[in-house]
């Protein structure tokens, strides 16, 4: 893994870093619970989003990948749902059980790349149910931001069903990753 200062200059890693440095914002206004605000929050949240499905699209499309990239999309992506989710359970309706299964999936998938990254010093990318995961767990906080209450539990039931999705996807791309190291090894 190799980080570089420019690296920091790259329009995918500055993406990702415009959705944490909009996080504060954007909790301080879904805090307020004026309805007057919500429109704000919820273009903050379409940032997000748009920033989020961009800056892995321009990394490929103008070669910008990064290490930084792999390592910088993933927090800000972990930052803004966790976040976002216990301003919503503090501040809105928000259920506690999903708030605890999303953190748990989140936390878990931190400590395994971590772990994974020491042991193989190698940094797996999110694949395509990690993004669809993470786009249904936005869209949900975008449907909780904007209160709409008839879409509530689709997009929370949408976004368990991911998670349940990936968390089968990552324990089996690790555990393959792992053994094909292992065998390399022997």
């Amino acid at each position: 893994m190799q980080v570089r200062l420019r690296d920091f200059l790259l329009i995918p890693n500055i993406l990702s870093s415009i959705r944490i440095l909009l996080l504060p914002l954007l909790a301080y206004i879904v805090s307020t619970q004026n309805p007057e605000f919500r429109i704000y929050a919820a273009i903050l949240v379409g940032i997000g989003i748009i920033t989020d499905v961009f800056d892995g699209m321009l990394a490929r499309k103008l070669n910008q990948c990064s290490d930084l990239g792999k390592i910088i999309d993933p927090i800000s992506d972990k930052l803004t749902v966790g976040v976002m989710l216990v301003v919503l359970y503090i501040y809105a309706d928000f259920p506690l059980w999903v708030l605890i299964l999303v953190l748990s999936r989140e936390v878990a998938i931190l400590i395994l790349s971590v772990a994974f990254m020491k042991k193989q010093n190698l940094i797996l990318p999110s694949n395509m149910i990690g993004k669809l995961t993470a786009l249904s767990m936005a869209i949900m906080v975008f449907v909780y931001v904007l209160t709409i209450d008839p879409l509530k539990r689709p997009s929370m039931f949408l976004a368990v069903g991911m998670i349940a999705l990936s968390a089968v996807s990552y324990s089996l791309r690790f555990i393959r990753r792992l053994g094909s190291r292992s065998v390399r090894t022997i």
